[in-house]
């Protein structure tokens, strides 16, 4: 059996938090529109109706996946300007100013976004102490590093690999690959923690091992995969996996 030697996370819902909508279904909707969307289109659109959001955040995400890759956090800031283009057509503002639709795009790439679990700050460490290499893969951004470096995390990870920078979502196997070539260590060497499901079967598929994050409501219908609550339950399934103590 092969020592697990490093940990790879997911970061939403996984090693963080949002401070935005934080009760949204599915999880990925506690995330968007961003931080002081309604305060500041308020500000330009005072009559616009603030029912129901998803349907334009839809027509949003559509004109992301149409997107190939982003390398930069300038070219992000041009993203999302268009992202925030379409949900307010969609939403019926009419026309909007160049200033609002820079000021919504960049309160999405540097505003105040997320927070990390209790268990965090004092869990990365620990997981260092083991000798394990430890990695980020998320369906990201390339201003994720900085949002980590500001909580006082990046200095734990090894490595941080951002789909938007490969061009590649988690369904690709080629991402974990890449991901394990930036922490220097065998697929097999690498315990894979992810809060959705499907990612965690990929990576099983590329031949690292991986558990579900379920740190609220378990997953129903999942009987074929660990799953872990918090860094203690990764810990402990990392030992379980044979984790080498001596150094990584």
């Amino acid at each position: 059996m092969s020592q697990i030697r490093g940990i790879l996370f997911d970061s939403a819902e996984v090693l963080v938090y949002p401070t935005v909508r934080p009760g949204a279904e599915p999880p990925w909707r506690r995330w968007f529109p961003g931080p002081r969307f309604e305060e500041l289109v308020r500000s330009e659109h005072p009559d616009l109706p603030s029912g129901d959001i998803d349907p334009a955040l839809d027509a949003g995400m559509a004109f992301l996946d149409s997107l190939d890759r982003c390398d930069t956090s300038e070219e992000e800031i041009e993203i999302w300007i268009g992202f925030f283009q379409v949900v307010l057509a969609s939403l019926g503002a009419g026309h909007s100013s160049d200033e609002l639709l820079r000021s919504l795009a960049e309160a999405r790439v540097f505003g105040d976004q997320m927070r990390p679990f209790d268990d965090i700050t004092d869990g990365l460490p620990r997981l260092r102490g083991h000798g394990l290499r430890l990695g980020v893969l998320s369906e990201a951004w390339p201003s994720l590093g900085w949002h980590y470096a500001q909580m006082g995390l990046r200095e734990h990870f090894d490595a941080f690999v951002v789909s938007a920078a490969e061009g590649r979502l988690k369904d690709d196997p080629e991402l974990f690959v890449i991901a394990a070539a930036r922490l220097r260590l065998d697929l097999a060497e690498i315990l894979f923690v992810d809060d959705h499901p499907p990612h965690v079967r990929t990576a099983i598929a590329t031949g690292m091992k991986a558990a579900v994050m379920a740190r609220g409501n378990v997953p129903g219908g999942i009987t074929d995969l660990d799953m872990v609550r918090d860094l203690a339950g990764v810990e402990c399934l990392a030992r379980e996996n044979s984790v080498s103590t001596s150094g990584a």
